[in-house]
């Protein structure tokens, strides 16, 4: 039965296959629509394209690390206000620090946190960020009408 909510948007910007096929799965079962990207050439482009609701964003990427496609997001207008979570197998203080002030919503460490927990935690986010989590009749980041 079609509710005519929209599904929150989530991109996954991850280059190990595995890893971005368990995310995709579990949160697909709850109620995401995913994007998948596998470098972060794709991401970057999937990202200014689709204005997903939120970003899982890999910091270790083929072609454009996880710290430049930040800066270019946070760059452009359309981009800017995408909530982006960091979930990386890096954990370092320093890592964390730079990320914030790129404007990184959330850093999670990959081995603390499972599939399970991060959806609790892309929820949490999306809440911060204004999101209604059921569907929204205009976008969070730029207000232009769905």
């Amino acid at each position: 039965m079609d509710t005519g909510a929209q599904k929150p948007r989530l991109l996954v910007i991850e280059d190990n296959p595995d890893t971005r096929g368990i995310y995709k799965d579990v949160f697909e079962r709850e109620g995401f629509h995913v994007l998948l990207a596998e470098d972060g050439e794709k991401g970057l482009s999937f990202a200014q394209a689709a204005l997903p609701d939120v970003i899982l964003l890999d910091l270790m990427l083929p072609k454009i690390s996880g710290f430049d496609i930040l800066k270019r997001l946070r760059a452009q207008e359309d981009t800017r206000r995408i909530p982006v979570m960091i979930f990386s197998a890096r954990d370092a203080t320093a890592d964390v620090q730079r990320d914030t002030e790129l404007g990184v919503t959330e850093y999670s460490a990959k081995a603390l946190n499972s599939p399970k927990q991060m959806v609790g935690r892309v929820h949490a986010l999306m809440a911060r960020a204004g999101h209604p989590q059921t569907g929204d009749s205009v976008c969070p980041h730029c207000r232009r009408p769905l």
